[in-house]
């Protein structure tokens, strides 16, 4: 079963420059940056993933049940697999919870070129002003 299931999942796409969109969103798309202290501390996992890989990341939003990376890095699962352990382990233990906060792998697109990358950057940022005026 578990080799059916892989052989669905999509492999990802290498890109050249090593830009990558990466997102995630929780499990029911429950909420699980509660306040500042949660998106802190997920920040600080990532900064810390990105030194230990050497990924630069060039945007970032975090919204309640998801987030958006913009990152260059040659590691890719290896930088997010690292970043969500040290996430996950805190979360769970801060809000005395067990098992997973996402379904499935995270989904990242490349992006190929400046162009590319500019309105990815956009993107980004339009996803935090669009949840600022909704609100």
């Amino acid at each position: 079963m578990r080799r059916e299931i892989e052989a669905m999942r999509k492999r990802r796409i290498i890109t050249e420059t090593g830009v990558y969109h990466v997102y995630q969103q929780a499990n029911s798309r429950i909420i699980i940056f509660y306040d500042n202290e949660d998106k802190e501390t997920f920040l600080k996992c990532v900064a810390r993933s990105a030194k230990i890989f050497s990924v630069e990341v060039y945007a970032y939003v975090i919204m309640d049940n998801h987030w958006h990376l913009l990152v260059k890095t040659n590691h890719l699962s290896d930088f997010v697999s690292n970043y969500m352990v040290s996430y996950v382990k805190w979360y769970n233990y801060k809000h005395k919870k067990a098992g997973n906060l996402c379904n499935g792998p995270f989904s990242s697109s490349p992006k190929n070129n400046l162009n590319n990358i500019l309105n990815c950057i956009k993107y980004i940022i339009s996803v935090h002003l669009k949840y600022i005026f909704v609100l």
